[in-house]
């Protein structure tokens, strides 16, 4: 990247702390000013919803990524006192928290792989099980270099970013459907200086599949949650990350698979592959259509809590 480009400009709605109460009327809430008691304080506050493991993991967060205080800290200076401005951040997070809201948006920071991604309300939350599939290209194509990467659906850009970072001289493009989503990933490519080219792009519109860059790889975390499941989400899922990104439209459990076996046959490269986050229940109908399209090499990969998560494609 030659010189640094102006930070791209990203929604403002990822504080969401609007301060009604006085002080006055918030300092009768709390013990004291020290974070272990206050640690203590929230957690009991929020266990009723969370669960107490949960619940503590929930506080620390707030503490680091609101306050700049590691779980280190906290154990090591129990006694330390908080400042007015911050005993309202801690506030309100928690509030934020007690109504459901993902952490994620709470603090507008998530973290994957070595980033500390921005996020907010309109891009979906990175997941563990996405790191699982970087960490699975990384393996089978850490060792070539020169590679063309084509991340679909790029959401807050953590897969292209953290590609980009670990493949030696790739070149990485970066689409999705929702204008929101790639300002986020702008921004988050900006702050790392990683140059990915990103692009408005829809992948079921198969019209425009010849805008796409012949790859090594193509990768994507599609919609793949069906209709029926909606009500089987937590809230913090259902009511806050955007269903764009979670649903699949239709009744076609399987149309965003259709449309990546098209690409792939189209632009994956001899010797690519193409990875993709699976719905467990629909891996071997995915695989199928992988199939269909000519590919001889198709893979269902389970990840770490034992389900059909990824599946690779290639030898077309």
């Amino acid at each position: 990247m030659t010189g640094r480009a102006e930070s791209p400009v990203i929604p403002d709605e990822t504080s969401g702390y609007e301060i009604k109460n006085t002080f006055f009327q918030f300092i009768m809430d709390v013990p004291s000013n020290k974070t272990d008691e206050l640690r203590k304080h929230y957690v009991k506050r929020l266990e009723p919803l969370y669960g107490a493991r949960e619940s503590e993991s929930l506080v620390a967060v707030l503490f680091r990524d609101l306050l700049g205080i590691s779980r280190v800290d906290l154990v090591m200076f129990p006694g330390r006192t908080l400042k007015e401005s911050d005993l309202l951040r801690l506030h309100f997070g928690v509030k934020s928290l007690l109504k459901s809201v993902p952490v994620q948006y709470v603090t507008g920071k998530a973290h994957f792989s070595d980033f500390e991604l921005m996020v907010g309300p309109g891009v979906l939350i990175p997941r563990p099980e996405t790191e699982e599939m970087v960490e699975l290209i990384i393996r089978e194509f850490g060792d070539r270099r020169g590679l063309t990467v084509a991340d679909i659906g790029t959401g807050s850009g953590c897969i292209a970013l953290a590609l980009k970072k670990r493949l030696n001289n790739s070149e990485v493009f970066a689409t999705d459907v929702s204008s929101e989503a790639l300002a986020y990933a702008r921004r988050n490519a900006w702050t790392y200086d990683l140059d990915i080219r990103f692009s408005l792009l829809d992948i079921l519109d198969f019209t425009n599949h010849s805008l796409y860059p012949a790859a090594d790889i193509i990768v994507s975390n599609p919609p793949y949650i069906p209709e029926e499941e909606r009500e089987t989400l937590p809230p913090n899922i259902l009511f806050y990350e955007p269903a764009r990104a979670l649903f699949v439209p239709g009744r076609d459990p399987v149309v965003f698979y259709s449309a990546l076996a098209h690409l792939a046959s189209l632009k994956l490269k001899r010797g690519g592959t193409l990875f993709c986050e699976l719905h467990e229940r629909y891996g071997e109908t995915a695989a199928g259509l992988m199939k269909s399209h000519g590919f001889t090499d198709v893979r269902i990969i389970r990840d770490m809590q034992g389900k059909n998560r990824i599946l690779a494609a290639s030898g077309m």
